[in-house]
């Protein structure tokens, strides 16, 4: 059953720290310096994965609870890059225009197409327009700068 309070969250992270540490201990007893440091950044890459996974379970839970055409939650940074990529703007223009790298850009993009569940930059702009989330953004910031 998944965590729906910061309690369970709170008790989910500290499992996941034990079994870090527990880890940790072990390989290093058995490692030497170049092989512990594969491993630790294997560990890094597995957690990593788990807190993405979690956080695209609990937005698909967030959006379902709004209903299929709802808009879905994003930051205002996602807006931003979401607005300036269906605009056709390249990673570089866009990273140029927020004051960002390129890749950060490109983790922003990833993290959204995960979120609309699509495959491409593309689909990502026919999802968030079918969904309402580019005309709802768009009236936003035009409202904001009146």
């Amino acid at each position: 059953m998944p965590c729906t309070d910061g309690a369970c969250r709170s008790r989910e992270r500290a499992i996941e720290a034990d079994v870090l540490g527990a880890v940790a201990v072990a390989a290093a007893e058995l490692l030497d310096a170049h092989e512990w440091a594969l491993v630790q950044r294997r560990i890094g890459e597995v957690f990593r994965d788990l807190r993405e996974q979690r956080a695209h379970r609990e937005t698909a839970r967030a959006n379902a609870e709004l209903g299929a055409g709802a808009p879905a939650l994003l930051t205002a940074h996602q807006a931003r890059v979401l607005r300036l990529v269906a605009e056709g703007k390249t990673y570089k223009e866009i990273g140029a225009a927020l004051g960002r790298s390129w890749r950060t850009v490109n983790n922003t993009v990833e993290k959204l197409r995960v979120k609309f569940e699509v495959a491409s930059r593309a689909e990502l702009v026919a999802e968030a327009t079918r969904r309402g989330v580019l005309d709802a953004n768009e009236r936003a910031r035009q409202s904001a700068g009146a």
